[in-house]
C-alpha cells in the first residue's frame, strides 16, 4: 500500500494567469514558445484548455502529480490508496497501414472535408503527386469544447503530415493542420491551427537524393514541399528539409546530424516583431545555425523591394515567380553564424569591439542586423486609443483598416483587438442608455401596482372562474388573464389582421408575445398548464382523430381509384384522385422546435396559428441555432414571426 498526502491541486500556484484569468497552456506550449492564452481558470481549482488538453496532460506538463494523487508535503490528513503502477506513455505514432488508409482518404474520398483539404492544398501549390510521395493524409481532430460536458465532442477534418521515425521503422509521427479552410468567423477561438501530440522536434525530408552533399532547411512543412518541387527538377544533389517544431525550437543534435553537409537556412522574413523587438524567423535561424556548430549558414529568402507582406516565406517567393537559380544565388550569399555574432544580435554587450563611424567598415564587419526598439502600448493606452477610435464614428471600412495598425502597435492579435473594440463599444452604448434604462425600470416597478378588473375586459361567465382560480393559487389575476389572451391569440386564423389606420396602411397581427417573470416556485407552471396546455390538448386530440379519419378515407379512396379502369376513373373521379392529407398532424402548441420543423408545420397548415410554450424564457433564446453550430438565423426568424410578415424560402424543389 502507498500513502499519499491529500492536498487539492491549485492551478494558480503553478501557472501565472493574467487579470482575465487566462494563460498559455503548459501542455500546448511544451517544447516550443506558444503565446496563445488557451488555458482558463474558472475557479480556485477549476481550469480547462480550449485546445482540448486534458487535466492529466496539463499536470504532466507542469510536473505535478496526476489527478487523484494529491500534491504531497506537509502534515495534513493522509489517505490510504492502493499503489498504482506506472502506465506506459501514450503512443501517438501511426503504423504503415494507418498511413496508407489516411492517404487514400485524402486522394479518393468524396466527403466535404476531403474536397476542402484537396482544394486547400491545391491553393498552396501541392498536387496529388506530392500527396502520394510525401504521405499526406486526411484525419480528424476531436475537440471537447466544454470540460464539464465531455460527451459533447466537436470533430474537425485535418490534413495529416506523417513523419517517419528513424529508430522505429514502419512507424510515423503525425502532425495535423486542423481545418485550414475554416476562417473567421466560422473558426472557433479554441480550435488551434496545429495538433501534434507526442511529436518531438524532428527533421522531415521532403527531398533527399541518395548522394546529397548539402541541405536547404525551411521553416515550415509547406515551404519544404514547394522548394522540393523545384529541387526534383534540378541536377543538384541538395536535400530539402524542415523541422516539425517550426522556428521556435531546435531539434536535438542527433536529429541535426541527419542533415547532409552544409545547411543553408531559409526561414521566414519580415515577421511581425515580438514585444522585445526581435523577429521570430530571424531569431530561429540564428539559434539553428548556432546549434549546427559551424555547418549552418543563414540565407535570405528572395523577396521584392519594399515588400509589405509579413512573414514572407519560401512559398510566397515561388508564387511570386522566383526560380531555383534565385534561391541558389541567395544560398551563395548566405552568412555563417558564429557564437559571438549570436550574442551581438541578441543585444548583449560587446566587449573588445572597436567603435567605428565608417559606414563601409560597419557594413563589412559583422553582417548583423540590430532590430529597432519596440515598446508596445500598455492596457491603459490601448483603451484610450480604442475610445478615440469609437469617438470618431468612422465607417466600418476605415475601422477595419485601422485595427491591424493598432494591433501592430500593442503586440496583440487583430482578433483580440476586434474583441476589445466590440466589448468597449457595447459598454459605451450601455453607459449612454443608462438613463433610459433607469426610466424603464421605474415604469416596470410602477406597473407592479397596476390592477385590472377582469369584469371590464371579459364576460362574467369567464371572469368569475378566472378570479376564483387566481384566488385559489394566490397569484395575480393579471398573470392568469395574460396567459388566456396569449393562448386565444394563437387560435386566430393566420390571415387575421387588426387595422389601426387603413389610410396609413398601419395594421398588426393579433399575435401576442408574453412572459410571466417571477422567482422559482411562484406557481408559473400551474397557470400555463391549466389555462393554456390542457385546453389546447383537448383541441389536439380532436384534431388527431380527424387527421386519422382523413388518412383512412384517403387510403380507401386511393384503393378504389387504383382498382378502377381508366373509363371508370374518368366517370367517378373527373377531377382525378383528391390530394392526400398533410403528412403530419395538426398541433396547437409546442415547447421546443427547429426552424425547419416550424417551417414544415406551417407549410402543412398555413391557415393555423401555433403557440410556443417554452419551459423557461432563457431556453427560447439559448436554443437558437443549436442544430447549426451557432451559425443560423433563428433569432432573426423569431423577429419576422413577431412582425407577422412571414417568409419566402427559395429551395431547389421550389418555394416554401
Amino acid at each position: 500500500m502507498a500513502y499519499y498526502n491529500y492536498q487539492r491541486f491549485q492551478i494558480r500556484e503553478w501557472v501565472e494567469f493574467d487579470s482575465k484569468g487566462r494563460a498559455p497552456c503548459p501542455c500546448c506550449s511544451k517544447g516550443h514558445s506558444d503565446k496563445t492564452l488557451s488555458l482558463v481558470s474558472n475557479s480556485e481549482y477549476g481550469y480547462k484548455c480550449f485546445r482540448g488538453c486534458t487535466p492529466a496532460e496539463i499536470r504532466e506538463a507542469l510536473g505535478a502529480p496526476p489527478p487523484g494523487q494529491g500534491l504531497g508535503g506537509g502534515f495534513p490528513k493522509h489517505l490510504e490508496l492502493p499503489e498504482k503502477k506506472n502506465s506506459p506513455p501514450t503512443d501517438y505514432t501511426v503504423a504503415q497501414d494507418g498511413v496508407e488508409y489516411m492517404v487514400g482518404r485524402l486522394i479518393h474520398e468524396n466527403s466535404q472535408d476531403a474536397q476542402q483539404a484537396r482544394d486547400w492544398l491545391c491553393s498552396r501549390g501541392i498536387d496529388k503527386a506530392d500527396i502520394t510521395r510525401l504521405n499526406l493524409g486526411l484525419g480528424r481532430r476531436v475537440i471537447i469544447a466544454n470540460e464539464n460536458q465531455p460527451h459533447q465532442k466537436e470533430i474537425y477534418g485535418a490534413i495529416c503530415i506523417f513523419i517517419p521515425i528513424p529508430h522505429r521503422p514502419g512507424r510515423y509521427y503525425v502532425k495535423k493542420r486542423v481545418a485550414p479552410w475554416l476562417k473567421d468567423p466560422k473558426r472557433p477561438d479554441y480550435l488551434g491551427k496545429w495538433s501534434q501530440f507526442g511529436v518531438p522536434a524532428t527533421v522531415w525530408f521532403t527531398h533527399l537524393p541518395p548522394d546529397a552533399s548539402e541541405t536547404w532547411f525551411c521553416e515550415g512543412e509547406w515551404d519544404a514541399i514547394r522548394l522540393a518541387q523545384l529541387a526534383r527538377q534540378q541536377p543538384d544533389k541538395i536535400a530539402i528539409a524542415c523541422s516539425t517544431a517550426g522556428c521556435g525550437s531546435v531539434p536535438k543534435p542527433e536529429e541535426l546530424e541527419r542533415l547532409p553537409g552544409e545547411v543553408t537556412i531559409f526561414y521566414d522574413r519580415n515577421d511581425e516583431p515580438k514585444a522585445d523587438g526581435t523577429r521570430p524567423g530571424d531569431e530561429g535561424a540564428k539559434k539553428l545555425a548556432l546549434a549546427l556548430a559551424g555547418r549552418g549558414r543563414i540565407a535570405q529568402v528572395p523577396m521584392p523591394d519594399k515588400c509589405s507582406l509579413k512573414g514572407w516565406d519560401v512559398s510566397n517567393a515561388i508564387d511570386a515567380g522566383y526560380s531555383w537559380s534565385d534561391f541558389k544565388h541567395c544560398a551563395a550569399a548566405a552568412s555563417l553564424m558564429q557564437e559571438e555574432e549570436m550574442f551581438l544580435g541578441q543585444g548583449e554587450p560587446a566587449e573588445n569591439v572597436p567603435a567605428s563611424s565608417d559606414a563601409d567598415d560597419n557594413a563589412d564587419s559583422g553582417k548583423i542586423v540590430n532590430h529597432p526598439s519596440f515598446t508596445p502600448l500598455n492596457a491603459e493606452q490601448l483603451l484610450q486609443e480604442i475610445d478615440a477610435l469609437i469617438a470618431q464614428d468612422l465607417p466600418q471600412s476605415q475601422i477595419s483598416a485601422l485595427i491591424p495598425a493598432l494591433a501592430h502597435r500593442c503586440a496583440y492579435s487583430e482578433r483580440s483587438i476586434w474583441k476589445i473594440y466590440e466589448h468597449r463599444l457595447a459598454e459605451i452604448e450601455i453607459e449612454e442608455e443608462r438613463t433610459f434604462t433607469a426610466a424603464m425600470i421605474d415604469a416596470l416597478l410602477q406597473a407592479k401596482e397596476v390592477s385590472i378588473d377582469l369584469h371590464s375586459v371579459l364576460p362574467s361567465a369567464l371572469a368569475e372562474p378566472l378570479l376564483r382560480y387566481a384566488n385559489w393559487l394566490a397569484v395575480r389575476k393579471e398573470a392568469v388573464l395574460l396567459t388566456l389572451l396569449t393562448t386565444v391569440s394563437a387560435l386566430h386564423h393566420a390571415q387575421t389582421t387588426s387595422w389601426l389606420n387603413r389610410d396609413w396602411g398601419f395594421s398588426v397581427k393579433p399575435n401576442l408575445y408574453t412572459a410571466i417573470v417571477a422567482p422559482p416556485s411562484q406557481k408559473k407552471s400551474p397557470i400555463v398548464r391549466t389555462i393554456a396546455r390542457q385546453p389546447l390538448k383537448v383541441l389536439e386530440k380532436k384534431a388527431r382523430r380527424e387527421w386519422i379519419e382523413q388518412w383512412r378515407d384517403y387510403k380507401e379512396t386511393e384503393q378504389l381509384y387504383e382498382s378502377l379502369s381508366k373509363e371508370e376513373r374518368r366517370e367517378q373521379f373527373p377531377e382525378r384522385l383528391p390530394p392526400a392529407p398533410p403528412d403530419r398532424r395538426k398541433v396547437f402548441s409546442f415547447t421546443k422546435n427547429t426552424s425547419e420543423g416550424l417551417r414544415n408545420q406551417v407549410e402543412a397548415y398555413p391557415n393555423q396559428g401555433l403557440l410556443a410554450i417554452p419551459n423557461e424564457l432563457a431556453g427560447l433564446f439559448k436554443s437558437a441555432n443549436a442544430y447549426r453550430g451557432g451559425r443560423g438565423s433563428d433569432e432573426e426568424d423569431l423577429l419576422s414571426y413577431y412582425d407577422g410578415i412571414g417568409e419566402t424560402v427559395l429551395r431547389a424543389d421550389g418555394l416554401a
